[in-house]
Formats: C-alpha cells, structure tokens, sequence
C-alpha cells in the first residue's frame, strides 16, 4: 500500500479543496492510504474528521504564513512519512516541494490547479510567479496540468521537463448532481418566481474571475431582453472585491436583478436550480464549475480562455465570447435567457460531453496510475 499526502495551503472556497475530496474518496483504499495537510478549516477538513481521514492544519493559508510555516510543514510530512506528496495549487507548491525535501519525502507532485504565469501582471509579480513555479516544477516528480493550455506553457515556458508533464482533466461525479427536492428548496428559500430567469455565477469575487466585467455584460443583456420575465443574476461567491462590485451594482442601478448570497455551502444546487451559469474569468486552470454546469444540463456563457475551452464546446454546450469582449458575452446571455428550447438542447449536449470526456472515474484513474508510475522504484525495491 501507497501512502500518499495531499497539500494544499488553504481550505476554502474553490476548486483546490474539490479535488482533493474527490480523490479521497476516489483512490482505491486497498492501495493508497491517505492523509491531508491544509492551511484553514474548511468543508474539507470537515469531510476528512467525519471519515476518519488523517489531516494535519498548518499556517499556511497566505504567502507570508506559508513561509513563516514551513518548520510547522516539514514536521507535519515527517509525521505523516508520506511514499508521495501531492501539492495542490500555485502557493502549496513552493513551500511543500521545500518542506518534503527537509522531511526526506521521496517523491512529489505539482498538481497545477492556478498556474502562476496567468497574472504576472509587473516585474515584481513576474519575479515572485517564476519563483513559485520554479520550485516546484525542478523540484516535483511530475507536473500535472489541467488544460492544453497550461500544459503548453509550462511547455513553452521550459519551466518543467517535458517528460515531467503530465495532463489530467478534472472530472465531476453525476452522483453529486443535487435532486430535484434540494432545487425546490433553494428556489423557495430564495423566492425564485416561477416565470423569471436565472443566470448564476459561481466563484471567488477577485480578479481572476472578473466580476466588472460580468456586471458590464448583465447590462447589455438587460438591454436585449425582449418579453415581460424578470432576469436575475445570483453571484455565489465571496471575496476582497466583493465590496467594490456591490457599490459597481447600486451605482448601475442593478439592485433589483443583482443579488450577492455570499459562500454557500453548496455552489452546485445554484447551478441545478438555474437557467444558465455565467463565467468572467480572465483564465482558469481547469474550472470545475463549467462542469458542473454540464453535469446538471445546464448551458454556460463564458469567455473563450484557458480552463474554459477544454470543457465548453462552443455552439454546443454552451456560447463563448472573445476574452475581454464584454457586449458579446452579454449578448450571448441574453441569447441564452431568451431562447429557452436552444438552451435546453445545449445543457443537454453538455450533459453527454461530460459523461464522455469529464466524468470522475476516468480523473481518478489517471492520478491512480501517475501516483503508481513515480512510486514504482520503491515499489519494486
């Protein structure tokens, strides 16, 4: 039996902490056992106390923490004495491909969910991104991207070896698509009326995911809109700019049609009670939400980025607009809100793609296997 670790520097909101369950209860438990080390206390700590998973908290939830942490990380790895640790997203990586060197760990994995090089915005942020990837990509068994277009720019970058990289799609259980009784009771809970139209946004509110430019697009899809429905766009999700697009909000005069709900325990029922998901982001590593989305046959409406492109095929599942173009995005909501028959062949489409290309068992398989491939010299010692 494997023993194998999984690092991630923050349980909270977001696709990181998804995965990481989802591996946990994935992976064959008669050939790995697994443990957890994490920053915060969040759902996944929780899952993992509930079923008898071994975790360990560490301060490790910002940058300046993880640094300040690193002893508290290299004591958890020993503890834990791990075949192969797992690092999951941008901020893990440096710090436990460090710490699993100190704790003698043999083998590790950068598992890319938030690869740096999307937002080295300034010389300062280029520096500090290069530093944070080249850690761990000289220092990591194996780097897993999430989308062809991270892995051709870890590619093109020479960041990685190119026999080091590896791409693995994330994946989404059906089983976990919400049933119909949780639907009705967020539509009631919310007072969703009957004839109305929901968009629904899932995501942290910072900007990566662009939410001003999401606010833009709503007014322009306001502006198509033909016939008396109401049309309201729930953004589920929290954030350091959560503050500023709510003041953007009563400013516009979107108050009535813009409602912020703020962390929610469940961000799938949203999607399932919705008529369509919306997506702003700037780049993705590979977003679980689209996924979702098409799990529970729902059209998107996002940009064409990376992360993004992987899973929505556009005109088939769902509509793309060029990166940045705001008016095409908003009209390809409104496209969507307003043609209820199109929207319903398109969620449709998505749910079968899904189930071809994405579903969970074919995720965990891959990692299964990679986990076996960089452990097979101690395995056959």
């Amino acid at each position: 039996m494997l023993r194998v670790a999984h690092f991630i520097h923050s349980d909270g909101a977001g696709g990181g902490p998804k995965v990481v369950r989802q591996l946990l209860e994935g992976l064959d438990v008669e050939m790995f056992q697994q443990s957890v080390v994490h920053g915060g206390h969040g759902a996944l700590t929780q899952w993992c106390r509930d079923h008898n998973i071994p975790e360990i908290e560490v301060p490790t939830q910002s940058v300046v923490s993880g640094i300040l942490g690193l002893n508290s990380l290299v004591r958890a790895f020993r503890r834990l004495s791990p075949d192969v640790v797992i690092l999951h997203g941008q901020w893990a990586a440096p710090t436990g491909a460090w710490a699993a060197g100190r704790a003698a760990i043999s083998h590790s994995i950068y598992v890319a969910h938030c690869p740096a090089f999307y937002h080295s915005t300034s010389m300062f942020r280029a520096i500090r991104n290069y530093i944070a990837e080249k850690i761990p990509c000289s220092r990591c068994d194996r780097v897993v991207a999430l989308s062809d277009g991270s892995f051709y720019n870890y590619l093109y970058r020479g960041w990685a070896p190119e026999e080091h990289l590896v791409k693995i799609h994330n994946g989404v259980d059906t089983s976990s698509v919400p049933s119909a009784e949780a639907v009705d009771a967020l539509r009631r809970d919310f007072h969703w009326q009957g004839g109305a139209k929901n968009a629904v946004f899932v995501g942290r509110i910072d900007d990566q995911k662009r939410v001003d430019w999401l606010l833009e697009a709503w007014l322009i899809a306001l502006s198509s809109r033909s016939g008396e429905a109401a049309w309201h766009l729930w953004i589920v999700g929290d954030g350091r700019e959560r503050t500023a697009m709510e003041r953007r909000v009563r400013e516009s005069g979107l108050e009535s049609s813009v409602h912020f709900v703020g962390n929610q325990p469940d961000g799938m029922v949203w999607i399932a009670a919705s008529d369509l998901l919306v997506l702003s982001s700037l780049y993705e590593g590979h977003a679980l939400v689209p996924l979702e989305a098409m799990a529970c046959s729902k059209p998107v409406a996002a940009f064409f980025t990376d992360g993004v492109t992987d899973s929505v095929a556009d005109g088939q599942t769902g509509l793309l607009a060029p990166l940045g173009d705001v008016a095409s995005l908003g009209k390809n909501i409104a496209t969507l809100l307003g043609d209820a028959p199109r929207s319903e062949e398109m969620g449709a489409a998505g749910r079968k793609r899904m189930e071809a290309v994405f579903p969970i068992s074919k995720t965990v398989a891959a990692y299964a296997e990679l986990i076996e491939e960089v452990c097979c010299d101690q395995m056959s010692s």
